[in-house]
């Protein structure tokens, strides 16, 4: 009995201690949940800070993309910008702006630009091409530095300068690049950018994974096969011809085409002495599509690839139907009439391409406007007029206006 007693209080105890051991262990439980459910809580709401945070990056992103998207800032359009309502652009004397429903100019920047103008932007910044007489080393007297203005602050200076022209500005994937010339050719170069808008580090053009490597390869075989860098030896011209005729180069710069194509850029390479063959590039995986055979390329937009073929015939190619069609200009017009077999196009909108033009025996200067819709042909501006501004070369054009030089025409 007495061993019974003693065990069955043992027996009790030891409950005793089991009944404190869980009651310790539920409220240790409860405090943990409790402290989870306060972690879980902190981390949500973390969570939901940077979702906001993300969401707005994102809508950020969004709304440049769409900026950058604005069909006005295209390659033909080089000199003027299209950005939260307002067209900037590249006179003379410096860099204007202008609302939209406004034909006022105001003066953001005011110094000298000259030949090779270029206008780009990237986040709040603009860059554009311009003149700097200390730092003209050939005394050529072309645009020989890239200036920048700060569109939120009004901050504005000089980012880097070229000892001859510096021309075409563009920004792709976040990297500036610009053309400049080099013992009388053409090449490219290109900078990475902060996110400040400051340069970061200059890019190796001497890299194959540079964008603008095969371009500036063509340029300069094609420079020395002219006798522009080497003796002009025979054997050594063919050599250059060949080279030239294995490589391929952009219709357009390649990162303006690129920016505007989402990732693609239009080459040609040589196919005889009639035509090159037209190819659409995915620069990020270098993968060449062939799309058609040229004379030579008028105009790459958004949709279409407008060229003439091998027989001179007028043609466009839709990026979205894959294919090419011929197309018949009106009764009364052709293609010598517009310009079209002597000289490129001047620049494009949404709806046409514009044509400039000197025309007759009697050299009649005109700007001509070819619908892409019907292909009807009709002229904007002719006569000596066109001849007064003393940059009648620049041709450009927004929503509201059609620009020839210093002059603005209306369009309905």
């Amino acid at each position: 009995m007495r061993t019974t007693t003693k065990r069955s209080k043992l027996l009790l105890i030891l409950a005793g201690f089991m009944i404190l051991s869980v009651c310790a262990c539920g409220q240790k439980k409860e405090e943990l949940s409790k402290r989870k459910t306060e972690a879980e809580k902190v981390e949500e709401a973390v969570k939901t800070v940077e979702e906001a945070e993300h969401a707005e990056t994102e809508e950020a992103l969004e709304n440049q993309e769409k900026e950058e998207e604005s069909w006005i800032n295209h390659y033909y359009n080089r000199g003027i910008y299209f950005k939260d309502g307002y067209t900037y652009r590249q006179f003379a004397d410096g860099l204007y702006r202008r609302g939209t429903g406004s034909d006022e100019w105001e003066l953001l920047f005011e110094n000298p630009m000259n030949y090779g103008r270029g206008l780009t932007c990237f986040g709040d910044r603009l860059y554009f091409t311009g003149y700097q007489e200390e730092a003209d080393m050939q005394g050529s007297g072309w645009n020989n530095t890239v200036f920048y203005y700060d569109l939120d602050t009004g901050e504005q200076g000089a980012l880097l300068t070229t000892e001859e022209l510096a021309s075409t500005l563009t920004v792709y994937e976040g990297c500036l690049y610009f053309e400049y010339m080099e013992d009388g050719y053409m090449l490219y170069e290109g900078y990475r950018l902060n996110e400040d808008g400051s340069i970061a580090e200059k890019l190796d053009e001497t890299s194959e994974d540079f964008l603008c490597y095969e371009t500036n390869e063509y340029s300069r075989a094609e420079a020395e096969s002219m006798g522009f860098l080497s003796g002009g030896r025979r054997t050594e011209e063919r050599e250059l011809r060949r080279r030239m005729e294995e490589l391929k180069k952009g219709v357009i710069p390649v990162p303006a085409c690129a920016a505007m194509l989402d990732g693609k850029a239009v080459l040609s390479q040589y196919k005889d002495e009639l035509a090159r063959t037209i190819y659409l590039r995915n620069v990020e995986s270098g993968k060449d599509t062939f799309l058609f055979d040229a004379s030579y390329v008028i105009a790459v937009t958004r949709e279409y690839i407008c060229y003439l073929d091998a027989n001179e015939e007028l043609c466009l190619y839709s990026f979205v139907e894959g294919k090419s069609q011929k197309i018949n200009l009106p009764d009364g017009w052709e293609n010598g009439d517009i310009g079209i077999e002597v000289s490129y196009i001047e620049t494009y909108d949404k709806d046409a391409l514009y044509f400039y033009d000197i025309y007759g025996d009697t050299y009649i200067h005109r700007i001509i406007r070819l619908s892409l819709d019907d292909w009807s042909a009709e002229i904007i501006a002719e006569g000596e007029m066109l001849e007064e501004t003393d940059a009648w070369r620049i041709n450009q054009v927004d929503e509201e206006y059609f620009y020839h030089g210093d002059q603005m025409y209306p369009l309905l």
